[in-house]
């Protein structure tokens, strides 16, 4: 199963978003507190990216979207992100943004950082506020579409990714949370709840009844139920 998958998925859900929507000097950012997701979609991004500018023999990704490039950069003080800039680079390329001159004329900008510093997180679109494109109740509604070309296995999957957008509102978590039930519904082969947390019971696929799935998911569960 490939790493990147659920990170292919949150990139479509933000080209899909930003299409209609974006315009040159608009900053968007996003937070994510595990630096190894951070790494995961950034690293996704630039795999993803259209093209790259130069700035003084750095280069910064982008994605060409409705003629605007979106130029992609994580924010970390320390090595534990790779390829992330410090508060001091990230503050200069939101200038420069929003300059619009050089190499800079018709771009935006995004931040995926783990911060609260004002210089990342002010008059910046949140990505993950209610109806963006990675906020987790639009990636449930998502994640429940694809649920439902499961076959069988769909209705599981669907009180999995209700059960699981709980703990993500509960915890103040973010849509990396969906990421192991994203990857199963993406396999699409037989359901397979180990990887989960769960025992897995062949009689869960026979069942459409959502209360009756949700009493046997709690028989089988194994570990707590939470998702990073």
């Amino acid at each position: 199963m490939s790493e990147t998958r659920f990170d292919a998925f949150l990139a479509t859900q933000l080209t899909k978003w930003l299409e209609t929507r974006v315009t040159a000097g608009e900053r968007y950012q996003f937070r994510s507190s595990d630096s190894s997701n951070t790494t995961r979609m950034i690293s996704q991004l630039r795999a993803s990216a259209s093209g790259f500018i130069d700035v003084h023999g750095t280069t910064i990704p982008f994605l060409e979207i409705g003629g605007i490039r979106l130029l992609c950069v994580a924010h970390s003080d320390t090595p534990d992100v790779t390829g992330g800039f410090n508060e001091n680079y990230i503050s200069m390329l939101r200038d420069r943004v929003a300059e619009q001159d050089e190499v800079f004329q018709l771009t935006s900008l995004l931040i995926i950082h783990n911060s609260l510093l004002d210089t990342l997180v002010n008059s910046a679109i949140d990505l993950a506020s209610s109806s963006a494109p990675w906020s987790p109740t639009e990636v449930q509604y998502s994640l429940l579409q694809l649920a439902t070309a499961a076959g069988n296995s769909g209705n599981v999957y669907k009180c999995l990714l209700q059960w699981q957008a709980e703990v993500i509102a509960d915890e103040g978590g973010s849509v990396f949370g969906f990421r192991r039930i994203h990857d199963s519904i993406a396999e699409q082969q037989d359901l397979d709840l180990r990887p989960l947390g769960l025992f897995n019971d062949s009689g869960l696929t026979d069942m459409d009844k959502p209360q009756q799935i949700k009493r046997r998911l709690e028989d089988i569960r194994v570990l707590p139920w939470r998702f990073t």
